[in-house]
């Protein structure tokens, strides 16, 4: 919404007034140029007259989510994943040989801290897209060659290989993103193996790279929009059915990756 402004000393200033249709809400803030922190507490609805939340639980959903008790949640939120962490995967364990190395060195707490930030980013690339593909024609097929052709709307979950320059799904990728995902999270990397089998076309081919949706196709060159049958990706999702096979009674899996 186009709000109004006034010089005040300098600096800007906001009129306080907020559109009924607005879709934005900006808040300004003034300090003294010292270090602060500040929480931020959305309550669905809103609270008192007129709102969803009456003031007495507004007032207990605002002391529970800021101040002290939102700082000590988030210590205990942090505690708790750093313990799944390694015993998910196994940094505290003392295996056969010794405890886990690397580089011949036990690992310290500055390496755990990058593990945790490694997972922390992984699992926050995770995604949900929907929209069409555009599939290109298969060369030599027609003189001249009709336009690309756009497949049904679909969704995708998956995570993605670069938040900020490859906001989207990637076929081989999301193999390899599986061997950790699954492990953290065996249902999620099922969830993300089952969209991408969804998008699978009759003769067995997906689509290398998924580009759902106005805001990921703003991303990439017209030219590189249309995917290409000739365009293949090695069948890293069987790593994920590996993974589920082997768990299986007595190894009753087989070696899928063998055959």
């Amino acid at each position: 919404p186009q709000q109004q402004q006034q010089q005040h000393d300098s600096r800007l200033d906001l009129n306080g007034l907020v559109p009924s249709r607005s879709r934005l809400l900006v808040l300004q803030l003034r300090t003294s140029g010292e270090p602060f922190e500040i929480d931020a507490t959305l309550i669905g609805g809103g609270c008192g007259a007129g709102g969803a939340v009456g003031d007495e639980e507004c007032g207990a959903l605002l002391a529970r989510w800021s101040g002290g008790a939102l700082s000590a949640e988030i210590r205990s939120r942090t505690d708790a994943f750093h313990a799944r962490l390694a015993s998910t995967f196994g940094l505290d364990e003392q295996r056969e040989g010794g405890a886990l190395r690397l580089g011949g060195s036990p690992l310290g707490e500055r390496e755990k801290g990058f593990a945790a930030a490694a997972l922390a980013a992984q699992l926050g690339s995770l995604g949900f897209f929907y929209g069409k593909t555009v599939v290109a024609p298969p060369p030599g097929s027609f003189s001249p060659p009709p336009p690309p052709q756009e497949t049904e709307a679909a969704p995708l979950f998956a995570v993605v290989p670069s938040r900020p320059f490859f906001p989207r799904g990637f076929l081989w990728d999301d193999g390899f993103h599986s061997l950790v995902v699954g492990e953290w999270d065996g249902p999620l990397a099922d969830d993300i193996a089952a969209h991408w089998l969804g998008l699978m076309h009759e003769d067995g081919w997906i689509p290398r790279e998924q580009i759902l949706g106005a805001e990921a196709a703003a991303r990439v060159p017209a030219e590189f929009l249309p995917q290409r049958r000739l365009h293949a990706n090695p069948p890293t999702l069987v790593l994920r059915l590996q993974r589920l096979l082997d768990r299986l009674p007595d190894g009753g899996g087989g070696e899928v990756l063998a055959t």
